[in-house]
């Protein structure tokens, strides 16, 4: 039976833009890392990225200077993916998002790791399990980094309609080994929670930007002093607990939405407008209301001096 505490060492897939980012969030947290990729190239570049990374970990305190040499050296390099899986119970893939290069990348797995070996990927969009031989089913998963991995939390972790429950634990287990915050999804949906997010407001974005009602920079001024640093306070749900959400009912209402916004509306019919009523999306039965939103105001101030000087100091 497949256990969290036997894998040890993380056989990495691609040497592209996130592979190397990912192999040094897997060394950083104590694994034996394998970076395998068919382009020696692309492995001397993952070697360049990796050490200018911890460079710049340790410049900004990340890692101790001298913690660098550690972590460096439990990453090694291979050209032979065969030779590089040898032992491994953990595969993270990071190849391009191509689907026939993942499916025969995945055939050729199957032809010599053992059954219970995990292949994590870490495809945007595609549905890998719709691409995986059958008897590897069980032990797929999405494992889906963001860029830049090695300094972004965030992991989504979604299940395949055949992954067992081991697997989704112990790369959950694994991945918050270090330090990252791993999020499961019980079943898949192209982009998953974030990208599925950034599409709709990318889709807004080109839209104003194509029609001529703002530039790019005022677009980007514009969430940067609003939506984006607020949301790392609040998130949306909470977001509507704190302006109240029978605000946002009955807006939903005036536009003949409620079937696009069936959790919102059971709150609202039920009188649970957020935090003023004691209950919205969360609970706040019994907790100082005043307090709340004081604490609401302090973290926010001090988010918002960040956003400041980065909108009036471009990079």
């Amino acid at each position: 039976m497949l256990q969290f505490e036997k894998i040890n060492t993380v056989l990495v897939i691609g040497g592209g833009v996130m592979g190397p980012g990912i192999a040094l969030s897997y060394a950083r947290g104590g694994y034996t890392v394998r970076l395998a990729d068919i382009s020696e190239t692309a492995l001397e570049t993952s070697k360049r990225a990796i050490e200018g990374h911890l460079e710049t970990m340790a410049e900004v305190g990340e890692i101790e200077t001298e913690g660098k040499a550690q972590i460096s050296e439990r990453v090694s390099y291979l050209a032979d993916i065969k030779k590089a899986a040898e032992g491994v119970g953990f595969i993270a893939e990071a190849i391009t998002e191509r689907k026939d290069a993942k499916k025969a990348l995945y055939e050729h797995l199957d032809t010599f790791l053992p059954e219970e070996a995990i292949i994590a990927s870490n495809t945007s969009f595609l549905n890998i399990f719709e691409l995986m031989p059958a008897r590897r089913q069980p032990y797929a998963v999405i494992s889906h980094w963001y860029d830049p991995p090695h300094i972004i939390p965030l992991v989504e972790v979604v299940r395949g309609p055949e992954t067992e429950e081991c697997v989704m634990a112990i790369t959950a287990q694994m991945l918050e080994r270090c330090k990252k915050v791993a999020l499961r999804m019980e079943k898949f949906t192209p982009g998953f929670f974030v990208n599925l997010v950034q599409k709709a407001l990318g889709d807004v974005a080109n839209y104003l930007v194509d029609n001529d009602f703002c530039t790019p920079e005022q677009f980007d001024v514009a969430i940067k002093s609003s939506v984006y640093p607020r949301g790392v306070v609040l998130g949306y749900f909470q977001k509507a607990d704190f302006s109240g959400i029978h605000t946002y009912g009955t807006v939903v209402m005036e536009n003949g939405a409620e079937d696009a916004a069936k959790t919102l509306m059971g709150h609202y019919h039920r009188g649970e407008y957020g935090v003023r009523a004691g209950k919205g999306f969360f609970d706040y039965t019994g907790r100082d209301i005043d307090g709340i939103f004081k604490e609401r105001d302090r973290r926010l101030y001090e988010v918002m001096k960040i956003a400041m000087e980065n909108i009036n100091n471009k990079l």
